[in-house]
């Protein structure tokens, strides 16, 4: 996610960058018509003021993507859907972070059977692990939190 937001940020900054490599123009362009962030904020204000005044939708599309639900059909979709309800215990449709470390812990003993939850580095995993899940910092987990979650590149 994190890697995402970077991503998005340094494109959009070197999008002018990129504008001034191109070859003139022979005709000007012609202008197109202000968007609602450049109405909404004046030219004379900081970089950091624009960028505040795009929506987080634009700038943060996993934020989107946490409130839908897993995607069927990639592996770790399949499996959260499948398994989900069982480490749901209070069945309100996300994970806490005792039932989100259960199934960590779980995933870690599939590995390493040496796993042991009560491992001051494993509490340490688990919150770490918790913090990143949670894409919207909720306190909660979703499907597609975890999904998501799940599905980076180790």
């Amino acid at each position: 996610m994190v890697k995402s937001a970077l991503l998005a940020t340094a494109l959009a900054l070197a999008t002018p960058a990129f504008a001034q490599d191109a070859p003139p123009a022979t005709e000007p362009a012609p202008q197109s018509a202000p968007t609602a962030v450049d109405q909404a904020v004046p030219a004379t204000q900081s970089s950091a003021a624009r960028d505040a005044a795009i929506p987080a939708s634009i700038v943060a599309p996993e934020a989107e993507a946490a409130a839908k639900p897993a995607a069927a059909g990639t592996p770790a979709g399949d499996i959260i859907n499948r398994e989900f309800a069982g480490y749901d215990k209070d069945g309100d449709g996300v994970l806490n972070a005792a039932e989100f470390d259960a199934w960590m812990v779980a995933l870690k003993k599939a590995s390493d059977p040496t796993t042991d939850a009560s491992a001051p580095e494993t509490k340490s995993y688990l919150a770490k692990a918790f913090a990143q899940a949670d894409a919207d910092k909720s306190k909660t987990v979703s499907k597609a939190e975890l999904t998501a979650f799940l599905s980076q590149p180790a």
